[in-house]
Order: C-alpha cells, then structure tokens, then sequence
C-alpha cells in the first residue's frame, strides 16, 4: 500500500508530540509486529524475528529508512524490496548470505549497511548503478576480496569492510577519490603494494593493515604484512619514523614461525631488542639503505620488544603452539547468531557451604545466556550454569548425594515435576565409542572432583556412571593443601556431551589458617572464572556436530556461563581463579593493555612464590590463581581480558575477547593494597634418581568406521589394556611422547605431581625446565607437539583402579583414556587368609581375592564374562526355552550384535571386564561381603 504524504502529516505531528517512534501509522495502517515506525523521518527499525515479506507489504511504499536489527535474526531480504521506491538507506543484520538483485536497482539508495551476515559476494546490479551510493557498511562478512562492484561507486564517501577475510586490497580502490573513510580492521591483509593508498584522503579507523588508528593527517600505515607478499611467508614488519606512533603491537605467532623488521631509508638509528632469554635482538642499524632483521620463534612465551632509540616504536609477540587436525572436520561451519558483546555483567556462582551433608540434582532447564540469544537447554547442577560453587575446609570432610534427573523438558504431555526421565542424550550420540557402544544414549553421569586426592570409590570413575533416576553418594575427604578444583562428569564416552550441556562448577578447597597469612583478596574481590567456548542455533540451542569430529571450537566465548560480559572493579588488586573449561580450546590469557599480573597458584595448589607475567597459557582443566592490580587505572577505563592463543579455528577472530573489565572510582569500602608475599610454600626436592620411568606416547591411528576416521590412544592401547601398575607410596617418573601435531592436556585422577621438564621427543636436547608458572603441584600438564614432557608423580595414600587420560574432551572419548592401577606393598602381605588393610589381591592373592569384574543387576548383560537370560534375567534380554536368549542364543560372545539384546531398555557388552580386586576399595562385580568384607563393608 502507497501511503500518500497527507496521511504522513498527521504521524509527523504525533511524533512531535511524542518524541519518538510511534507504533501505529495513521489512516488505518498498522506498523509491523516487533517493528516500530517514526514519520518524522519516514524509519521502519525492526527488533525482533520478523518476516521480511510482511514487513515490506505492511509498510509505507515512501519509506525512506529501513533497519532489520541483528535481533531479527533474518535469513533473506525477498525481491519485493523493489517497492520501496524512496528508499535512501537499507541496514540489515542477520543470517544473510546473498542480497537480491533488486538492491542495486533502487534508484535512491544512498546508504546500505549489511553487517554482521554471511555475504561473499554483492549482486551484480550494484556494479551497475551503485554510482549513487554514498556509504557502504560489509563489515564481518565473509568476503575474501573487496568486491568488484565497488570500482563503479566512484561517489562513494565511506567504505567499511571491518572484519572479513580480504587479503589483499585492489588498486581500483585509487579511483575512489571522494572516500574519506576507509575501514580494513581484522582482515589478514597482504600490504604488498599499497603506495597507491597515500593518494587517497582517507582517515582510517582501526587501521589500514591491521595498524592501530592514526591521528587524521598522519602517513598512511602500511608497516605490518601478514604474511609478506615476497616468497618465504614470514610475518613481515617494516618500521619506518612515520609509523612510530603505532604502539601496542600484539602479533600471535607459532613456534617456528619468522618475523621480520624492515626499516627504509630515513637516516635515523634504530633496533630491536628483548629483555627475554631468546627473544628478538638485532644490532643497530643506520639507514642509509634498507635494513632488515629476522627472528625465528623457538619456544612457547611472551616476548616485549622495542626500539631502544625510539621507545614508542614496540609490541609484545606471544608464541604458541600449532594445532592442526587430520582425518576428520575440525569443527562446524554453522555459525551462532551475531550477539553483542560487554551488555551484561559477569554472574558469580551461588556458593554451597557449610551444609554437610549435601544433595547437588543434576536437572535440564532454558536458561538465557545472552539478552538477544532465546533460553538455552542445559544439563546443570541444581539448576544452575555453571554449577553451584561448593566450598570446603581442609580435612573437614565433605558428604554430597547427586541425583541424575535429567528429564526431558521438550515433553509437552506432562507438568515439570512428572516430565519422562530421559532415556537419550539432548546431543548427538557416537554409539560406536566405548561407553555407548554399550548403552547407546542413555545419558549416564559420574561426577568427578578434579584435582581431588581421592580413594578409588569416590573419584568419579567412568564406569561407575548413573543413568537417569539413578544416584550415588559420594564422601570427599579434602586431606589436601587448598586449591582451586573443580567437578564435572565424567560418563564413559561422552563427557565431551555432558560438559558441553552445562554439567560442570567449582569447588574451592579453604585452609583459613594458612592462607590468611598471605593477604591475597578475598570476599567480593576474589572471583573465579570458568571460561568455555559454545556454539549455537537460531533459536539459542547449543550446537555440537552429528558427526564426530576431533576438535569442537566455539565461536562465542562465555564465563562463568554469560556470553561475553563485563565486570566492575575497584581501583585495588583482585584475585582470580581462572578455569579453563573448553572442551578443545587451549588459552593463552593477556590483558588488552599489556599489563602485567601475577600467578599465584596452579592447579592442586599455591606456588612456591608468586610469578609475574604478561601473558599465562591455559590448557584445557588448567586453573590458575592470578592477582590484577587495577590501583593504576584510570576511572572509566576499560580493559579486556583477552585470548591470544594461535593455531586454533573456529570464530578465532571474535575469541579474541574474553572478559571486559570497568574501572570504577574508589569507594569508602575499597580495601588498601597489601604486599603479595615473596614466598607461599616450601616445595620438596624432586628424587630422580630414584624413581621408576615410564614413557607413555600419544598416538592417532585410522580405523575403519568410528571416531571421524581416527582414533587417539596411549600406546595404540584401549581403556581395558592396563599396563601401569605402580606402588603405593611411590613416585614415578611419567614420560608423555608427544609426535602428533595436536597439544594434550594430559590429566591424571587422584595422584598430584610436578613438571621437570620438556625435551625433544628424537633427540632429547632440553626443550624448557617446568615453566615458573608450573612449580606448584599440579594434576593437568600440557604435553606439546614433538616434546617429551616429563612430570614427577606421587601415588599417595590410596590403592586401586584410576584413570588417566587427554583433556581434550573430543580425545578423551575417542580412547585417549586408559587406566592404571595403584597396588599395596606387597611386604605387608601376612598371608592369614583374611584381607587386612594394606594389602590387595595383586600384593597378597594368597588373602585377597579377584573375581569376575561383572555384576549381576547393574543393567548390562556382559556375555563375555559368562552372563545369560538364564543366569541374569535382570539384565540380559530374552528367556531360556524361548526363541532368543541373549548370551546363549548363538552361543558366543558375537551375540551382541543381535539387536535383540538392545531392545526394550536392555543393554549388553561383548566387551570382557576388568577383574575385581578384593582390596582396593570399591565393591564391585562379582565381590561380595563374604568373598571380600574389606571393600563390600558399607
């Protein structure tokens, strides 16, 4: 419908009147659903999921502005865009991934904007009459190269082409001489032969080459290449007097990657150096000609560089390691909706204290992580995401009863108190992994405390998981220095799923008496921080790929469970307890600013004395304990917590933030700064010599049909292939060879132990000590591509069945987990016929005894083992005399394969299990209380 402009009068005058948009066109006319409309300015602004069609059919045909917000998460603009005769300006914020031809034929479109969509290429109309367009807005899109279209815009005044994937920029760009901005930020730019630029009357924001803003009348930056157009593909930097207000540099590099420094002729001295042990350092160079220097990285670190001359002339390079994948995708294409970032605060987990016993239900609810993202389903721990924070005191033990509930929400037949027990997994399911190759999708859960020195039975091991209506009480001792743990579940075969659904938090181990004495923050300036990377669907589902891949990067980054948030701090120190809670992203954390902080304690506990740095890599259940100081921060300023982590894809450009950080003016209650102390502890003497050495290599290996086309193990082992049997009381020397191109966090349950060292895996050269940020005890090493990383372990106290495995999530259920079992001292074996403390089937089998490791009534019928419908009605499907009995029908164990021993809620194994120890501490199989009273004793 054609509004004439005497039925605009009278909305002109409302609008007056109201001061703002009005949401009802005169005459009759309606203005859209979730739209609202200004006829002063004749402005449609749409602000939530709308159709396109609708909109354009319902809304005056003299419209003059038309805006789809992000919020509207649209997915195409129709061609009926052409009745919209008037239109001078068009901004669209959504899911594009193409613009009709019929853009490019408005005849007075003076203005579009289509940011934040999919685009890689305009519609060749706008080639053709896109002279008119005065200013055009593709930031983060998709375009690889500025599109040709633009040569023909030769009126246009601004170009933003912000946050893409252009490499290099076209001279026809020379042509364009009306532009007076020019935006090129967070593109990988090849600045090979960009004199032509200096021409233009350009004011870059954000930069020109990936160069911070300059002031306006300055040379054009064109000082940083990446990579260099020239053969040889280094990271190339040509410093010139010019250019030496660009300060702040930041570049990202792997080991082995070179960097170059170029200064041209302008008879001025200059140089680099670098106050770190192998970083940069070049002689002076006196420039009567062309001068370059080239340094190569060789290990993982922060590396501060400057001119000594010229101090503004600097930058920080942060070297990392590379992760490449093979065999399978690295990750999904789909994209999450475009969110805004630092538009809401940063959520503290509730905290659970001083209630002993405890009960903690795992439970599925929407949850909203964002303002313009609808509820999220996740699994959570009281209804929470993150979990619940539980606090506990040194050896004040701790009792908490955890209850699967997981029910299925999407069930719309009963209320939420009656709703079906989930019998599937929210997420797609690989059934051909270990663990629901038996069970199928059954969610089963185990919680398991990370970094907790625990006896076998409370350790969250895989296989004791729970289906839902299931439970289990577990008692933690808490017999350990404090420390930053945390728990999360543990269900064979798919913990990468229940983590990434929600099922994770903290648990801070207190000792008062000790910490006191060391004045770090505390109360609302202690913070901890659980950092993960998501991805998600339209309507705020989480995303995770149906096919199993190696690698599930995000593209948003959350903590503590909010998408990109903000915190408000006071001008003092703060401490944070930092969590790297990713499934595959390792971490790499700096502040935007380069300021330095310091790393007080790691992963089971404080450092021998605090460490400062300007950069702390964080694998995958790392934690680390940090003191930033703010006391130096301006008022309103605003300094993020970023991730500068290279080599890794997947949304890395809009990973780079993390967390935003506001300073606000001190109150009356602002605490004064205090002196961190020189020293917190007194670490033993690592022996050696002594120590028994085992070298343990990651490896991925082809199979046929599951796990993406790969598999990663531990020796080409499985999880049943126990090869490390080791002492009680002991302390062992663990080699993990690394020859994969892949980083593995490598994490062992119940024992702590110490970094010595990283070497090279072929030659054994010293690679590194133990990184000074590592000189605490801790439970999670990263174990880097063709190293040898060496760590100390100590088997304390606790006899019996763990496992040790790959952090990467995706790993970790893809058989790079195996077991190892900690065994009594056999002198302590007095052979009475009876199983006394200290001993165990494997040190005195002459008192204790082993039996079959399946049980009858845990819901699987495991037939290798000897298990029948006619032995084991409760688990094994079918009945004797009848048509089918699973375990005896066919008489073997390949019976598993008939799908009538996993049907109507039966599950079966053809896998045999690992025998029952009488003496470790978990009752389990075929032990009894009259066959071993030691561990079946409740």
């Amino acid at each position: 419908m054609v509004l004439p402009l005497a039925l605009w009068l009278p909305l002109m005058v409302a609008a007056v009147a109201l001061q703002g948009p009005i949401l009802v066109v005169d005459a009759g006319v309606a203005c859209p659903t979730h739209c609202t409309c200004n006829a002063t300015v004749r402005e449609v602004i749409c602000t939530r999921p709308v159709d396109a069609a609708a909109v354009i059919r319902a809304i005056p045909s003299d419209t003059q502005k038309l805006k789809f917000r992000c919020t509207t998460n649209l997915l195409s603009l129709p061609s009926t865009i052409s009745s919209l005769k008037q239109l001078s300006s068009l901004t669209i914020c959504g899911h594009l991934t193409s613009l009709p031809e019929e853009v490019g034929l408005l005849p007075k479109l003076l203005t579009l904007h289509v940011e934040s969509n999919l685009l890689t290429s305009l519609p060749a109309s706008l080639g053709k009459r896109g002279s008119l367009l005065r200013r055009l807005n593709l930031n983060l899109n998709k375009f690889t190269v500025v599109p040709p279209q633009v040569a023909n815009m030769t009126r246009l005044q601004i170009l933003r082409l912000n946050g893409n994937s252009i490499k290099e920029l076209p001279s026809f760009l020379a042509n364009l001489t009306a532009l007076t901005t020019l935006e090129v930020s967070g593109n990988p730019l090849r600045c090979c032969d960009l004199g032509w630029l200096r021409s233009l009357r350009t004011t870059p924001v954000g930069g020109i080459c990936n160069e911070p803003a300059l002031q306006q009348g300055l040379t054009l930056s064109l000082n940083r290449t990446y990579p260099n157009c020239s053969a040889g593909g280094t990271f190339l930097m040509n410093w010139d007097y010019s250019t030496a207000r660009a300060s702040g540099n930041v570049f990202s590099l792997n080991v082995g990657d070179t960097m170059s420094w170029r200064w041209t002729s302008n008879l001025e001295v200059h140089n680099v150096r670098c106050d770190v042990n192998g970083g940069p350092n070049s002689p002076d160079a006196y420039n009567v000609g062309p001068f370059s220097f080239t340094w190569t990285a060789t290990a993982v670190g922060t590396y501060p560089f400057y001119c000594n001359i010229h101090p503004d002339m600097k930058g920080t390079i942060y070297v990392g390691v590379n992760f490449t994948t093979t065999a399978a995708p690295t990750t999904s294409t789909v994209q999450s909706p475009w969110l805004q970032k630092w538009i809401q605060p940063l959520t503290r987990p509730s905290v659970l204290q001083g209630t002993n016993p405890m009960t903690i239900t795992m439970t599925e609810v929407k949850i909203a992580l964002h303002p313009d993202l609808p509820p999220t389903t996740l699994w959570t721990y009281n209804g929470e995401y993150p979990g619940p924070t539980i606090e506990a005191v040194r050896n004040q033990a701790t009792t908490i009863t955890f209850i699967n509930d997981l029910r299925d929400t999407s069930d719309t037949s009963s209320n939420s108190s009656t709703k079906p027990l989930r019998q599937a997994h929210y997420l797609p399911v690989e059934t051909c992994l270990h663990g629901p190759m038996e069970w199928g999708t059954l969610p089963r859960t185990v919680p398991h405390l990370h970094g907790g020195h625990l006896p076998a039975r409370v350790d969250g091991h895989p296989d004791y998981a729970f289906a839902p209506g299931g439970n289990d009480t577990y008692t933690y001792p808490n017999n350990q220095a404090a420390a930053t743990l945390w728990y999360h579940d543990h269900g064979m075969g798919i913990t990468r799923l229940n983590v990434y659904m929600g099922l994770a938090g903290f648990y801070l181990l207190r000792e008062p008496s000790v910490e006191a004495a060391f004045n770090l923050p505390s109360g609302d300036y202690e913070v901890p921080l659980v950092i993960q990377d998501r991805r998600f669907n339209m309507d705020g589902s989480l995303y995770y790929p149906g096919q199993f891949v190696h690698q599930v990067l995000g593209d948003v980054m959350l903590v503590n469970g909010r998408v990109w948030p903000f915190l408000r701090v006071r001008p003092t120190r703060y401490l944070f307890r930092i969590l790297n809670g990713c499934n595959s992203r390792t971490l790499n954390l700096t502040l935007s600013d380069g300021a330095a902080f310091t790393v007080v304690a790691g992963d089971v506990g404080y450092l021998p004395r605090p460490v400062t740095v300007r950069s702390l890599l964080v694998g995958q259940a790392e934690r680390y304990s940090i003191v930033i100081d703010f006391s130096g921060y301006a008022t309103g300023a605003r300094p993020q917590l970023l991730n500068v982590y290279p080599g890794e894809v997947g949304g890395a450009a809009d990973l780079i933030p993390v967390l935003q950080l506001r300073v606000l003016a001190p109150s009356s209650s602002t605490p004064a700064l205090q002196p961190i102390p020189s020293t917190f502890l007194t670490m033993p003497t690592m022996n050696l010599q002594d120590a028994n050495s085992r070298r343990l290599q990651m490896r991925q290996e082809a199979v046929a049909s599951c796990g993406g086309g790969s598999r990663w193990s531990v020796d080409g082992l499985g999880f049943h292939d126990i090869t490390e049997y080791v002492f009680v009381g002991t302390e062992e020397i663990w080699e993990f060879d690394n020859p994969t191109s892949h980083a593995h966090p490598m994490h062992l349950h119940m024992a702590h132990f110490r970094v010595i060292d990283r070497r090279d895996r072929n030659t054994n050269a010293l690679v590194s000590a133990a990184w000074a940020q590592e000189a605490g005890w801790k439970d999670t090493v990263l174990a880097l591509p063709g190293q040898l990383t060496r760590v100390l372990v100590a088997f304390k106290d606790y006899n019996g069945r763990f496992v040790y495995h790959c952090h990467h999530l995706e790993h970790e259920d893809n058989e790079m987990m195996r077991q190892f079992q900690v065994i009594a001292d056999f002198t302590l074996c007095n052979r009475n016929q009876v199983c006394d403390a200290g001993e165990d089937c494997y040190s005195c089998p002459d008192d204790c005894a082993i039996s079959s490791g399946a049980r009858c009534g845990n819901g699987l019928c495991e037939i290798t083992d000897g298990e029948t419908c006619q032995n084991c009605a409760a688990d094994c499907a079918g009945s004797v005399g009848g048509s089918f009995c699973c375990g005896l029908t066919a008489g073997n164990a390949t019976s598993c394969t008939d799908a009538r021993c996993t049907t109507q809620g039966f599950h079966c194994t053809a896998m045999q299990q690992v025998p029952a120890c009488c003496g470790d501490g978990v009752c389990e199989g075929g032990e009894t209380l009259a066959a071993c009273k030691r561990d079946c004793t409740k």
